[in-house]
């Protein structure tokens, strides 16, 4: 089985937004904040999510056609 991820530029950024996508899950779960930063912090996840998987996307894509090469 090949891996998913290599040694390139989408494979760094989709393991950094998963990342920041914890450390915001993080201060939602743990943090006490105001609604403001709550907020904040979830829109920062939402983001850091839809970053993720469009990157898995493109990831994927990028794998398929490698394969039929």
């Amino acid at each position: 089985m090949k891996p998913f991820l290599n040694k390139d530029i989408p494979s760094f950024l989709f393991v950094g937004s998963l990342t920041v996508f914890g450390v915001f899950l993080a201060l939602v779960v743990l943090g006490k904040q105001t609604d403001k930063e709550q907020l904040g912090a979830i829109l920062g996840m939402a983001s850091m999510f839809l970053a993720a998987l469009s990157l898995y996307f493109t990831i994927s894509n990028r794998n398929k056609s490698r394969d039929k090469l």
